[in-house]
């Protein structure tokens, strides 16, 4: 997240600007996809994932002294969908399935060397695609956490519907090319790395433990990549890498790890399309608890972040203008 530095030694600048400590160095931090282009003395932030729509602001730079407005109306031409970040998380989550759940049918995860492997691998997957794509879409790759941050008011609502459909879309192009890549009998999973309830296991456990990690999941994600006090900086991705590798360890013995509705949907909705016995709908008969249960824990999360939240400083500031 390269620029999420920037955005936040501005952010922090503003928010002292609003309670009249000190003079901002640029712009109103609520935004809808990238924030606008300003000239090139000021600060041009292209930071997409988390913002919300403009609002009216003006202040002045302290060292140009010239007033710069990001936003111009509660809801101008910019608070629309982003395609670009929508193209960014279709072609991620592709690449996530495929290659995550590739791991597990390379190797399966019939033992404590294999769900290392596995989890690992889904941390990983996770920690490079996030870099690779924060700048332009935030690196959601997951409807749960794309559900958690429409919630609490931090992606549009429109932004976050189109993401999930393109997660969707995705996670089901992900799970053809698997499907293309390994024949039956070379999948160790017999699913394409579908989440199926383990044996000895009920519906109820598999809803608390995929809401109790994804709650886990998503609170990283806001207290290292959307919170404006987190010291990760530019690690954010690293640290929510480590979240989705210990996930897998605790869940892959349990279900194989959702914590991710579009990345059990692929597979699940595919392996069932192919003949391969009579385990390939066993992902789909689960799905809807691979659904439920991390939603449940992203709505939490979201939840419980409101009293950590910093917008409310926002909310205290005086409305009037500053123009010193």
């Amino acid at each position: 997240m390269g620029a999420q530095d920037d955005y936040l030694k501005y952010r922090n600048d503003y928010l002292k600007w609003r309670k009249g400590g000190a003079k901002g160095a640029g712009g109103e931090i609520t935004m809808c996809g990238s924030v606008p282009d300003v000239s090139p003395e000021h600060v041009q932030v292209e930071y997409t994932n988390y913002m919300a729509c403009p609002k009216v602001d003006k202040f002045r730079s302290e060292k140009k002294k010239k007033t710069i407005t990001w936003g111009e109306g509660g809801q101008d031409a910019r608070c629309h969908v982003d395609m670009k970040a929508v193209l960014a998380e279709f072609i991620t989550m592709a690449l996530f399935v495929y290659i995550a759940c590739g791991t597990a049918c390379s190797n399966g995860a019939g033992d404590s060397a294999s769900r290392l492997m596995v989890a690992f691998g889904f941390g990983m997957s996770i920690l490079v695609l996030a870099y690779s794509v924060a700048h332009h879409s935030g690196g959601h790759i997951n409807c749960a956490v794309t559900f958690a941050l429409v919630l609490s008011g931090i992606t549009p609502w429109r932004q976050g519907l189109i993401y999930t459909v393109s997660q969707m879309l995705g996670s089901l192009l992900g799970a053809t090319l698997l499907m293309l890549t390994y024949d039956c009998d070379r999948d160790m999973t017999g699913g394409l790395g579908s989440n199926v309830v383990a044996d000895g296991f009920s519906y109820w456990q598999v809803f608390l433990a995929e809401a109790l990690m994804t709650f886990m999941l998503v609170y990283v994600i806001f207290e290292n990549a959307v919170t404006s006090k987190s010291s990760s900086g530019q690690n954010a991705c690293l640290v929510i890498g480590f979240a989705v590798f210990i996930a897998h360890t605790i869940l892959l013995p349990i279900d194989g790890c959702s914590i991710n509705p579009t990345r059990s949907f692929g597979p699940a909705i595919i392996s069932a399309l192919r003949p391969c016995g009579a385990s390939e709908n066993l992902g789909l008969r689960d799905l809807w608890v691979m659904w439920v249960g991390p939603l449940f824990g992203a709505a939490v999360a979201a939840l419980v972040y409101i009293p950590f939240s910093h917008r409310h400083d926002l909310d205290a500031a005086p409305d009037e203008e500053r123009e010193d």
